[in-house]
């Protein structure tokens, strides 16, 4: 009989979407904002292109030392993701979404407390069988992005669905400014 194991890895995690936009569509995503109907009405395909894939998506990688938890079977270990980072080869991948010259882009980004990746095996679970990668993204205000992915051998741990505690959507225009519209 197959014995099921699973790990799980929970800890702070980030999604980006990047759309680009048209004058015209700017226009219709502000009036969208200063009605009082619910925002999405209307823009259902920037709704459904922006939920159907991030650019990014994974563990957040801050300067301050954030920290992992992974639990394999019942048996929880802590892992500070700093040191995670600076005592395990890092494969870094660079930005998916290239941004073009004097292009305007609709920018949505998710933060998620607690969220978690989970992966189920028939043998048992090998730690040193964990890859990590870096992926980053660079923003059309000159910043970069960081997301820390996790691999269990070539297969990707799947995402557990969860709430974002914070979200924000703004349109980023070729000239530099930001509008708000979450």
């Amino acid at each position: 009989m197959n014995k099921q194991r699973i790990i799980s890895i929970e800890g702070d995690l980030y999604a980006l979407s990047i759309l680009t936009v048209s004058d015209g569509n700017i226009e219709r995503l502000v009036k969208a904002r200063d009605r009082e109907e619910d925002f999405w009405t209307g823009l259902e395909e920037f709704e459904e292109e922006l939920s159907g894939g991030a650019v990014i998506s994974g563990f957040l990688v801050r300067r301050r030392a954030s920290e992992l938890r992974v639990f394999v079977g019942n048996q929880e270990f802590s892992l500070e993701l700093k040191s995670v980072l600076d005592n395990h080869p890092v494969a870094l991948k660079k930005s998916k979404f290239i941004l073009e010259p004097n292009s305007h882009y609709l920018i949505y980004e998710e933060w998620f407390s607690n969220g978690k990746f989970i992966h189920s095996l028939d043998v048992d679970i090998d730690l040193s069988n964990l890859q990590l990668g870096i992926e980053e993204q660079d923003l059309p205000n000159g910043s970069k992005k960081r997301v820390l992915n996790i691999t269990y051998g070539d297969e990707d741990l799947q995402f557990q669905e969860s709430t974002p505690e914070d979200v924000s959507l703004y349109v980023f225009k070729s000239d530099g400014e930001r509008i708000d519209l979450l």
